[in-house]
């Protein structure tokens, strides 16, 4: 196909993580409760909160905000969703999309969500046209419309995420992980100690190492931003293209360090 196998687990991931749940699509969010097993009449009421919603009104309210500004914000909203996405945990059940926690001081201050702060906000005005969406199922949505409106496919979505208050949100920091759930561009060590800790924070996902190199795909939109990270500049091209070209990139293209 277009992309290929190992992208379309990107997209798997970006719409929310791929386990069953109570609407009918198969694609919804990581439970973010260690009660979750009590927690089916809340999904519920979630769920249909979230039919209750106008989606197609939602859909040209995103794509008319992809259109407006001088610098496309389609690849800010796939990494707001991914980073969103990425800290869930499958041994303990949390983390994950649901929660939208990144709204709050702790996890909206790692250095890996520099930035994302403009996504957030940029979905302000269509959260306040659309007040019985959810942050989190905002966020997921939003980067299923940005990834077709930049020429990847369509993407089956599930609503059903609820907003978690900052009192509900738990510390995932610690002396291993000072940073949160999320990689770091500038760990110190080896390039063997960089990849143990990409493993690391990818086996806590549950991704093996082809699924690793499919997520790193995301590369292929979007750019560095000096002010957020110290890097600057693009992985492609057409950085606002949904395409394999950060893989082609990689495997014909000589690079110095």
């Amino acid at each position: 196909d277009t992309y290929g196998a190992p992208v379309m687990i990107l997209l798997l991931f970006v719409a929310g993580l791929a386990v069953p749940g109570p609407s009918h699509h198969v694609l919804c969010s990581g439970d973010d409760d260690n009660n979750h097993n009590n927690s089916n009449n809340n999904n519920n009421s979630n769920n249909n909160k979230g039919k209750e919603v106008n989606w197609e009104a939602v859909r040209q309210d995103l794509v008319a905000a992809l259109e407006d500004g001088f610098e496309h914000p389609g690849p800010m909203l796939v990494r707001l969703a991914w980073h969103s996405s990425g800290t869930f945990c499958r041994h303990t059940r949390t983390g994950g999309s649901n929660g939208a926690t990144m709204r709050h001081a702790g996890e909206a201050d790692w250095p890996a969500n520099a930035g994302l702060w403009r996504a957030i906000d940029l979905l302000e005005e269509v959260k306040e046209k659309h007040p019985l969406i959810s942050y989190a199922d905002l966020w997921v949505f939003s980067a299923g419309v940005a990834i077709e409106e930049m020429g990847g496919p369509a993407i089956a979505f599930t609503p059903g995420r609820s907003d978690k208050s900052e009192s509900a949100v738990p510390s995932w920091t610690s002396e291993h992980a000072p940073h949160g759930r999320l990689p770091s561009a500038d760990l110190d060590g080896s390039e063997a100690d960089m990849a143990q800790h990409i493993r690391g924070i990818f086996d806590r996902i549950g991704f093996d190492d082809k699924e690793i190199v499919a997520l790193c795909g995301a590369h292929t939109l979007g750019r560095c931003h000096a002010n957020n990270s110290g890097y600057h500049g693009p992985w492609t091209v057409e950085p606002t293209v949904f395409s394999a070209e950060y893989f082609r990139n990689l495997l014909t293209t000589l690079c110095s360090v």
